[in-house]
């Protein structure tokens, strides 16, 4: 079946509908758990990835698929339209994408945080406020820990790096000093 909508288009009209329905969060954790299933799934990848089988059977699986895990109709509808427009290898490509475009329509938005330490609890509140001040959005933090930047921090929110960290610090003050 040829369709000119594209896989954004599809997204888009999701996120809508989502946002309509008031249970965004709902369909990115239905999307969630489906992404899990067919990654940890050899045999369904191969069949919901590749053209070698018709897209009726694809269909039919996904509906299988969503029926079984109780999956929202708006969510089981969204992976059967994918399905039958073709548009199942791409989804299954960008599929972190797509899920991080949809938390964002929900207002929420994933940083990651590297430090030279552990963190207290004050810590990431106070951090969480000020990314929340900076951006509008509830922020889900990861941390990560390398002592190698001594102190400071760096911050990565989708592909922006705000490298705050010391060692970047001296590597700039050696940089201006070193003729």
């Amino acid at each position: 079946m040829a369709t000119i909508a594209t896989l954004k288009d599809l997204v888009d009209a999701l996120t809508e509908t989502g946002l309509e329905n008031n249970n965004l969060e709902t369909i990115i954790s239905n999307l969630k758990s489906f992404f899990e299933l067919v990654s940890s799934n050899q045999e369904i990848r191969n069949v919901l990835g590749t053209s070698a089988f018709e897209v009726d059977e694809k269909s039919r699986i996904v509906s299988d698929i969503s029926e079984k895990a109780g999956f929202l109709n708006e969510t089981k509808n969204f992976l059967i339209l994918s399905a039958e427009m073709e548009k199942f290898s791409g989804l299954l490509t960008k599929q972190d994408e797509i899920i991080r475009r949809l938390e964002q329509s929900a207002g929420k938005l994933k940083a990651e945080i590297v430090a030279a330490g552990s963190l207290s609890e004050t810590d990431l509140n106070r951090i969480k406020e000020s990314l929340f001040k900076a951006t509008g959005k509830d922020v889900e933090l990861k941390v990560n820990i390398d002592p190698s930047i001594i102190g400071g921090l760096i911050t990565i929110i989708g592909d922006k790096v705000f490298d705050n960290s010391v060692k970047t610090q001296l590597e700039k003050i050696q940089g201006v000093l070193t003729p």
